[in-house]
């Protein structure tokens, strides 16, 4: 969806944000997020394999949980946004 405002494209997405630097700090974050994702994520592959490789160590199980719960964190992080004043908005239902 294309929005003009004060004559420049905008995302739509983006017109939640106070000013520039809300919205730097937002894209920022966003960043380093997927950036730890990907590690992470290589950490977990790896992991994984030591599991097989060792034939089910617990040690190696326990590590392989804790870095898929990291990565489960990691990625309702990244897909929410702090477009409102009450917090971060995610797909995310909250259990009331």
């Amino acid at each position: 969806m294309r929005v003009y405002y004060d004559g420049e494209y905008r995302s739509s997405q983006f017109l939640n944000y106070s000013s520039r630097e809300d919205l730097h700090m937002e894209l920022e974050r966003k960043i380093v997020t997927g950036i730890l994702i990907c590690g992470v994520v290589t950490v977990f592959i790896v992991v994984s394999a030591l599991v097989v490789l060792t034939g089910r160590n617990p040690f190696f199980v326990k590590k392989k949980l804790a870095v898929g719960a990291l990565l489960l964190s990691l990625s309702t992080i990244m897909s929410g946004c702090k477009c409102s004043p009450g917090g971060i908005v995610s797909c995310y239902a909250r259990k009331v």
